[in-house]
């Protein structure tokens, strides 16, 4: 510890209130910023967040995160997903009071390596126990590009009224040969519900629509 709240130390760890932040190093000032990296972490409400670099503000707890991974939990996400919410390769930052935000962010639920599925978020919100917005949402599955969205809000804080009859449906036609059709339910901004159609066709290829 240097003069006036000054750091430069390895194997750091520094918890104040519900944040801990881990490091293998760590260089700044009590008082105002530590910069902390060589595998550095941040633990916040139970959830762990990793990346190149964590900046860190003990007195304000500010936090901001270069080339951030992370595994947002279901309870966190109040049960509103049924499996981790996977966010990567942007950077994101956060206030103890405020909402996260990150820039250009892998947005996805499937636990693979190469998801066969995300939406790359050129901007994302957190709002714990609120909502997660994501800004211009480019939606890909299996590496085609499909579409891409002004903005998708995901509630925290209810339940979605749901539209009746898109169960997936499968099946077999002259013309498209084996099919696979679904939707998926979004909102585009406070209560105005939409529809993401996605088909799937053997000859055909890919299909997407958008129902508002």
């Amino acid at each position: 510890m240097g003069p006036k709240g000054r750091i430069l130390a390895r194997n750091v760890r520094i918890t104040v209130g519900e944040y801990t932040v881990t490091g293998g190093r760590a260089e700044g000032d009590l008082d105002s910023e530590v910069v902390l990296t060589e595998g550095p972490t941040l633990t916040y409400r139970g959830q762990v967040l990793t990346g190149d670099e964590i900046r860190f503000s003990p007195h304000t707890r500010a936090f901001r995160i270069r080339n951030l991974h992370t595994a947002l939990t279901p309870d966190f996400l109040n049960d509103r997903l049924l499996s981790p919410l996977y966010l990567g390769g942007g950077d994101i930052q956060g206030t103890r009071r405020g909402p996260m935000i990150g820039e250009d962010l892998d947005v996805t639920t499937c636990s693979r390596s190469i998801p066969h599925y995300s939406f790359q978020a050129r901007e994302l919100s957190v709002e714990p126990g609120k909502r997660i917005v994501l800004r211009r949402a480019l939606f890909t599955l299996w590496k085609h590009r499909l579409v891409t969205l002004p903005t998708l809000i995901i509630p925290l804080d209810r339940r979605i009224h749901r539209r009746a009859g898109y169960t997936p449906q499968f099946g077999r036609t002259a013309e498209e040969c084996f099919v696979m059709k679904s939707a998926l339910n979004y909102l585009m901004a406070d209560r105005i519900l939409g529809l993401i159609r996605l088909d799937l066709m053997e000859k055909k290829g890919i299909g997407t629509g958008i129902e508002q």
